[in-house]
């Protein structure tokens, strides 16, 4: 490793230009995962900075993932750094799901956007008879260096702390009235909806809780809105089936939200095998990814997700972790698409 006196650039802080330095070697191969650095005296030295420059950098380094730091050995280059390779891990029923479309439009997303960053991304399904078999081999590519992080996509795979591991990014602090529930909510009630049943997949959730009481406030204390769930896993339709004749027969109401777009594939069979009509007898209101064609009598009016979002987003946030920067992701509306199933 070449080591060569810093000059001070503008008013960065001298310590960041360090880093910086650093960063530059190990995009070059000045540096290799494994190499033990010089002391912080003989960097110092040489860099022409002061020793509480490079003990900073360190720090800063060492945060980042960069270094490993072994009290009586000396400071390391970490092996997760050889290069900026991001492993998506998936459950291998994303492998049939009927959303499948959408996911390859957010990993062709990544693709595309971790190119602007110098990095890539691979991607590895998770077996679920040998789930031992899979944490070893990532693990191994991580302390091979051959992965720098790992993100999960709804994978329960618990990997070990040493490896940065991180889940797709979305705006949780999103505005209330930004939402999804909230927006079809309000788009329902605009189109004289005063009966509105919400139906989630598997349980509900508290943010269509809070949207519910928000409207309620906003809106008019008469409205009815019933939260409801059903699990509409593969083979198990049969549940949303019976429930929704159940919901139907206790209440006539104007509207239903179905929030996850598998749900309504069903929910639109099962309706008319009741033979209830959408918009005549009742209206239909979806949550929607991109390319994950719903077919419908009617055209759907939905609100619907954008895959460049979430992996532009996911993306940026990881990269800001390892330059050790603070990313706060960018709140999002989802684009609503009117069509014929609310009356339109």
């Amino acid at each position: 490793m070449k080591i060569t006196a810093l000059k001070k650039q503008g008013n960065q802080p001298m310590y960041k230009q360090v880093v910086n330095w650093f960063e530059d070697q190990l995009r070059c191969g000045g540096v290799q995962p494994g190499d033990k650095l010089p002391s912080t005296d003989e960097l110092a030295k040489k860099m022409g900075v002061g020793r509480k420059i490079i003990q900073q950098s360190f720090e800063e380094l060492s945060a980042r993932g960069y270094l490993d730091r072994a009290p009586g050995m000396g400071t390391f280059i970490s092996p997760h750094v050889k290069s900026n390779t991001i492993c998506v891990v998936m459950n291998e029923e994303y492998l049939t799901q009927r959303n499948f479309g959408y996911m390859r439009l957010v990993c062709a997303a990544m693709n595309k956007i971790a190119q602007n960053y110098e990095a890539e991304v691979t991607y590895t399904i998770v077996n679920n008879n040998d789930i031992e078999k899979t944490k070893r081999d990532i693990e191994a590519l991580a302390d091979s260096g051959r992965i720098r992080a790992v993100l999960k996509w709804d994978s329960k795979l618990e990997l070990k702390k040493s490896i940065p591991t991180y889940s797709f990014s979305l705006n949780t602090e999103t505005v209330l009235q930004d939402s999804i529930p909230y927006r079809a909510l309000s788009y329902l009630i605009a189109r004289s909806c005063k009966k509105i049943l919400v139906i989630e997949n598997s349980k509900t959730t508290n943010l269509a809780q809070r949207c519910k009481e928000s409207i309620l406030e906003d809106y008019s204390a008469d409205l009815k809105i019933d939260l409801e769930a059903a699990n509409n896993a593969i083979g198990q339709e049969l549940d949303l089936r019976e429930k929704l004749q159940t919901w139907l027969k206790r209440e006539k109401y104007d509207a239903i939200i179905s929030l996850d777009d598998n749900l309504t594939r069903n929910i639109i069979l099962f309706l008319y095998e009741m033979g209830i009509k959408i918009p005549d007898d009742i209206y239909l209101l979806s949550h929607a990814n991109k390319n994950s064609p719903i077919v419908c009598p009617v055209e759907l009016t939905l609100l619907e997700n954008d895959p460049d979002y979430l992996a532009a987003e996911t993306i940026k946030n990881i990269v800001a972790s390892w330059r050790g920067e603070d990313y706060q992701v960018q709140k999002y509306k989802a684009k609503l698409i009117i069509g014929k199933s609310c009356g339109e």
